[in-house]
């Protein structure tokens, strides 16, 4: 997954414009584009006299993402899945000391 930031959009567009807008940047058709996942989205209302527009930062698929990566504003996107923290095999030789009465002291045994 590849992840694009700064499309900027006017108030009043729909999803397929922001595809559309991925796809200019890309020179490529927007049926390409498999699907898209909006990570942020900003309101940008700096200037009085304009129009009002919104900012997104966009994760998106697409087939052969390391050709995109040539584009300086094209990066990978993290993983956002979680994933569980390893527990110890090893037991502890002392039971673990709980100081104070907070919520983890009132039920600590």
């Amino acid at each position: 997954m590849l992840k694009i930031n700064n499309i900027k959009l006017p108030i009043d567009h729909s999803n397929e414009d922001i595809k559309i807008e991925i796809a200019k940047n890309l020179d490529i058709s927007s049926k390409d584009i498999k699907k898209i996942y909006i990570r942020k989205k900003s309101i940008d209302a700096r200037k009085k006299n304009t129009m009002i527009y919104f900012i997104y930062n966009v994760d998106f698929e697409i087939e052969n993402e390391d050709l995109f990566l040539k584009f300086p504003f094209i990066s990978k996107s993290p993983d956002y899945n979680y994933k569980l923290p390893i527990s110890g095999d090893i037991p502890l030789k002392h039971k673990p000391i709980i100081i104070g009465f907070g919520p983890a002291g009132i039920f600590a045994d």
